[in-house]
């Protein structure tokens, strides 16, 4: 008979086995652990490369000729007369990180707060700090396409504020005071959400193919927005500057903008200028010291507003259409136009502010359709000289002044509808006095 320790045992061991049967996994429970020491500790502290991997630029003038990331540490001054940052190489981020590039002012064609020379470059991103008082630009970068340039105060250069090259995004940046543009870029590139104020040239321009999109340029001394060839100007606003407020040039399209008060001098002295073929389209011109609107040969004015415009509220090349846009108060004509336009549908009233020949609508050569316009209170109602013109369901009422003696002043040899009341009217196409 086995002792009762013995006994216990036993019992104790085949438990343990009967359990361990039953769930495999209580058969570690009584395993010992390794006695094999572990290796030395491994170092949990982040490399300064995996805190901060970008490059940090605390000194100028700085070459960067590897690509990669780079940021200020701080505000940096120009002291030697050169170019502040120099990008030597493609694929290059740089975040001024909120800091200023300051340069020590004069004019030097070799002093730009960042340039990339003449040499294209490729892939450049600037974004987020102040490029003020150097002696050329603040960023030239003309030469560096697919870039793109964020968030930059750029003020008080002695030429462009900013400049860059094809296929470019220019956002949300501020240029004043600077001797030449505000914001130049090449064909095909998007300038979005940006303010140019009081430069020395141009506020805003691009190139063929581009778009500017809710901008705003006030101020310069020429022009303030400038679309090239192909080019969409969309919800911008421009006002006081001494040139055109917005020119687009061949084929392009103005639509949803505002220009006010500009025009005080220069060949372009209108509120929107459009060249031949170019669309406006729902924009409004008020204040201006020559046109409202001037659109070139071929061109279409829709749904526009030229309102308090020295001379003609909207001008038109041979060829255009002129269609639902109202016409008030402006010095001389409502809309003008020269020979084979169509003038459909629009609201023109209380022009020739300046002169007792100012017309709602005036034609100035032939070949023009003139219909179901209405013109009210101008010095005279529709102007028709030149032949060949067809005029027809219009409205005429109180020119000039109130008196109704002008309603219909139309040369002969045009092709007019008959004019009467509408009470006796019997013509579709009658043209209606009231």
């Amino acid at each position: 008979m086995q002792p009762v320790k013995t006994q216990h045992l036993v019992r104790v061991a085949s438990l343990a086995l009967a359990l361990a049967i039953l769930n495999p996994q209580l058969s570690t429970v009584f395993a010992q652990g390794s006695l094999t020491p572990p290796g030395a500790p491994a170092p949990t502290m982040k490399t300064l490369a995996q805190i901060e991997a970008r490059t940090p630029i605390s000194y100028l003038p700085f070459v960067i000729s590897q690509p990669g990331s780079y940021y200020l540490t701080t505000n940096l001054t120009d002291t030697a007369g050169t170019n502040g940052i120099i990008v030597e190489a493609d694929n290059v981020s740089i975040d001024l990180c909120g800091f200023v590039l300051a340069g020590s002012g004069g004019f030097s064609l070799s002093s730009s707060g960042l340039s990339t020379g003449f040499v294209t470059r490729n892939n450049l991103e600037v974004r987020n700090g102040t490029v003020c008082h150097w002696g050329f630009s603040g960023v030239r970068a003309m030469y560096a396409n697919n870039s793109r340039f964020e968030k930059l105060r750029l003020c008080g250069n002695g030429s462009d504020g900013l400049s860059a090259g094809y296929g470019c995004t220019i956002r949300e940046c501020v240029t004043l005071t600077n001797s030449s543009n505000g914001i130049y870029a090449r064909d095909a590139s998007v300038i979005a959400s940006c303010t140019a104020v009081s430069n020395g040239f141009y506020g805003i321009q691009v190139e063929g193919n581009g778009v500017v999109e809710n901008c705003t340029a006030s101020y310069n001394q020429d022009l303030g927005i400038v679309g090239g060839k192909s080019s969409t100007v969309r919800g911008c606003s421009a006002v006081g500057n001494w040139n055109a407020g917005i020119l687009v040039d061949d084929y392009a399209t103005a639509v949803d903008c505002v220009a006010n008060t500009n025009g005080q001098a220069g060949f372009y002295n209108h509120g929107i200028f459009g060249g031949n073929y170019s669309i406006i389209s729902r924009c409004t011109a008020i204040g201006n010291f020559h046109d409202g609107i001037y659109a070139l040969g071929g061109s279409t004015v829709e749904n526009c507003t030229a309102g308090l415009n020295r001379t003609n509220g909207i001008r038109m090349g041979i060829g255009g259409a002129v269609r639902h846009c109202t016409a008030r108060a402006n010095g001389d004509d409502g809309i003008e136009v020269p020979n084979d336009c169509l003038v459909l549908a629009n609201h023109c009233t209380g022009n020739g502010q300046s002169t007792a020949t100012g017309a709602g609508i005036h034609t100035t050569i032939a070949g023009n359709r003139i219909e179901g316009n209405s013109v009210i209170f101008n010095q005279r109602g529709l102007w028709i000289q030149g032949g060949a013109n067809l005029v027809i369901r219009n409205s005429a009422r109180y020119n000039p002044n109130g008196t109704g003696t002008n309603n219909y002043v139309i040369a002969g040899g045009n092709d007019v509808g008959p004019i009467g009341s509408a009470a006796t009217a019997t013509s579709p196409w009658a043209n209606i006095s009231y």
